[in-house]
């Protein structure tokens, strides 16, 4: 249920481990669960469904090599009157949401514009 919650403000479905703690809590009383109760996965086909299920629900495409290449043609574009990593990085993200795409790790995308940035 967190991650459904959490989806929309941080582009990705996150790991249990990621989720704040108060937001555990909450749960908790509102299911009206033990305080010792953990969120946790039996299996990984259950995590899997669990986010297929969160991307479906968002009408959310996974990243993949379509999303590489929205953000690869964005930093492209966007490299012409930027030179900053960091804008690069933000407008690469901002295409992303924009075409509705699920966000990669911060790594994947600083790597992609040190990347291009080394190309122009």
């Amino acid at each position: 249920m967190a991650t459904i919650k959490l989806f929309p403000c941080l582009g990705y479905v996150p790991s249990l481990d990621e989720i704040p703690p108060p937001l555990v809590t909450h749960l908790r009383q509102a299911l009206d669960l033990a305080a010792d109760v953990i969120p946790v996965y039996d299996h990984d086909r259950t995590l899997y469904r669990h986010q297929q299920l969160v991307r479906e629900y968002y009408q959310i495409i996974p990243y993949g090599k379509e999303a590489r290449r929205v953000a690869l043609r964005t930093i492209l574009r966007a490299i012409r009157t930027m030179d900053n990593p960091a804008d690069l990085i933000n407008a690469a993200i901002d295409e992303l949401i924009k075409q509705r795409y699920e966000l990669p790790a911060f790594s994947t995308l600083d790597r992609l514009v040190g990347r291009v940035r080394t190309l122009v």
